[in-house]
C-alpha cells in the first residue's frame, strides 16, 4: 500500500482475478444514431466506429487539433487520436467519455520464477499520455496488478493548474503470493493473495507501469511457490474498464494471455472555459437548440461540453444538429391520459378528451373544457331574461 502526498493509491494484496471478455460496445443512442454525426462534407464512419464531431477525420473536419482522427483500416482498432496513436473503440457522447484499447504490461516466468527475456523488451512497460482536453477517468477505471510477488513501480502525471502544467508523482503497488494456501489454490476474492487492485485520482494524463519480480524470499520462497509460476506463468499490470472486467480466478491468466488489449475510459471537454464566460463570448461550440455544461476533468480547472436542450436530441457541436423529438412518437406511452398528444418544437401539449379539461398543457383533469364559454353563455342568458323582466 502506498501514500503518496495527497495521492492516494489504495493498494490491497489480493488474489488471482479474471478479465472477462474485453467487450467495446457501441454507446450511442439509436436515435441519436439516426441523425447527421459529422460535420458535412466529412467522413461519419472508421470501420464501423461513427465519428462525432467535434472530432473528425481530415483537415477542416474536426474542432480543434486534439480531435483530430485517424482512419488506418489496417489495424484491429482503426480509428487513433492522431496526436497519441490511441486506439479508439468507443464513444459515450452524452457523457463525454470515449473507449480506448490499451495493452497490459506483462512479464513471463519459468517455472522456478526465473523471468523469460522478452523478444521485444518493452513488454513490461505500460505507457499511456494524453494532450490537453483529456484525462483519465478516476471513476469508471481500476489499476491490476497480478501474479506472485509481482512489484509494479508507479509513474503517473496530475495535470495541475496552478502549475499550468504536470505535477508528478510516484508511486508502487505489490502482488504478493506469500501467503498461498497449502493445498496450492487462489481465493476466490482479490483480497489479498496474487492481485492488487487500486482506485485512481482526478486529472490523471500520464501513467506509466514498469513491472518486475520482486524476490523478498529467495530459493526458499520460489520452491514453496513454483507450482504458481507452473500454472499461471507471467504478471500482468493494467488499466481497465471497472465495468469490463469480471473476476474468475480458473480462467483470468488465460484470458489475459490470449487478449491483452483491455477497454479504458477517457474524459474530454470540449473548451477549458466555465459556462459563464462562454456565454458572454462568441467562441461557444454549442449550436442552437444546445446549452452550455460545466465539466470540470481537472481538479480545480473549469471546462465545459455541450448537451441538446430537453425536447430535443442530436449533435449539439453542428449547426441545426439538435432536432426536435416527437414525443408523441417516442414515448413507450401516450404522454396524455385522457387527452390527445399533438407535438411542438421541443415540447408537446395533450387536447383533453370530452369531459376533461387542461389543468396545464400536459396534463387533462375531470371537468369540462368549455367552462369559459359556458360561462359567458350564462352570463348572456341571464341578462336577456332581465332584459324581458324590465321590458
Amino acid at each position: 500500500m502506498a501514500l503518496l502526498g495527497s495521492m492516494l493509491i489504495i493498494v490491497q494484496l489480493s488474489m488471482v482475478v479474471l478479465l472477462g471478455a474485453a467487450i467495446f460496445t457501441p454507446i450511442a443512442s439509436a436515435a441519436q444514431a439516426l441523425l447527421p454525426q459529422a460535420k458535412p462534407g466529412c467522413p461519419e464512419k472508421c470501420g464501423n466506429l461513427t465519428i462525432p464531431y467535434p472530432f473528425g477525420i481530415g483537415d477542416g473536419c474536426y474542432l480543434r487539433p486534439e480531435f483530430n482522427i485517424t482512419c488506418n483500416q489496417a489495424s484491429t482498432h482503426p480509428t487513433y487520436l492522431t496526436r497519441t496513436n490511441v486506439s479508439i473503440t468507443n464513444f459515450n457522447f452524452d457523457e463525454a467519455e470515449l473507449q480506448i484499447a490499451h495493452a497490459a504490461a506483462y512479464s513471463c516466468h519459468d517455472a522456478r520464477g526465473n523471468k523469460i527475456p522478452s523478444n521485444s523488451g518493452s513488454d513490461s512497460v505500460y505507457y499511456l499520455m494524453l494532450p490537453p482536453l483529456y484525462t483519465i477517468s478516476e471513476t469508471k477505471n481500476k489499476l491490476f496488478v497480478i501474479g506472485c510477488e509481482t512489484f509494479a513501480f508507479l509513474d503517473f502525471g496530475i495535470a495541475d493548474p496552478t502549475l499550468d502544467g504536470t505535477n508528478s508523482i510516484r508511486g508502487y503497488s505489490v502482488a504478493a503470493c506469500d501467503n498461498l494456501t497449502s493445498n496450492n489454490k487462489v481465493p476466490y476474492t482479490c483480497s489479498g493473495v496474487g492481485c492488487t487492485k487500486s482506485v485512481l485520482v482526478a486529472g490523471l494524463i500520464t501513467f506509466e507501469i514498469i513491472l518486475s519480480y520482486l524476490n523478498r524470499f529467495g530459493e526458499q520462497n520460489r520452491n514453496k511457490t513454483k507450482w504458481f509460476y507452473k500454472e499461471y506463468p507471467c504478471s500482468y499490470a493494467f488499466l481497465v474498464e471497472d465495468s469490463k472486467f469480471t473476476y474468475a480466478p480458473n480462467t483470468s491468466f488465460q484470458q489475459l494471455s490470449n487478449n491483452k488489449q483491455l477497454p479504458v475510459v477517457i474524459n474530454w471537454e470540449v473548451g477549458d472555459d466555465p459556462c459563464d464566460v462562454v456565454g458572454k463570448s462568441n467562441n461557444s461550440s454549442c449550436k442552437g437548440n444546445s446549452k452550455c455544461v460545466d465539466r470540470s476533468i481537472v481538479p480545480g480547472k473549469p471546462g465545459y461540453i455541450c448537451k441538446c436542450l430537453d425536447g430535443y436530441h442530436g449533435n449539439p457541436y453542428l449547426t441545426d444538429g439538435c432536432q426536435d423529438i416527437n414525443q408523441c412518437e417516442t414515448l413507450s406511452s401516450n404522454p396524455c391520459n385522457n387527452g390527445t398528444c399533438h407535438n411542438l418544437d421541443g415540447s408537446y401539449y395533450c387536447k383533453c378528451n370530452s369531459g376533461y379539461r387542461n389543468q396545464d398543457p400536459k396534463t387533462c383533469i375531470p371537468g369540462t373544457k368549455n367552462t369559459a364559454l359556458k360561462i359567458s353563455l350564462g352570463m348572456l342568458v341571464n341578462f336577456i331574461l332581465l332584459a324581458a323582466i324590465y321590458i
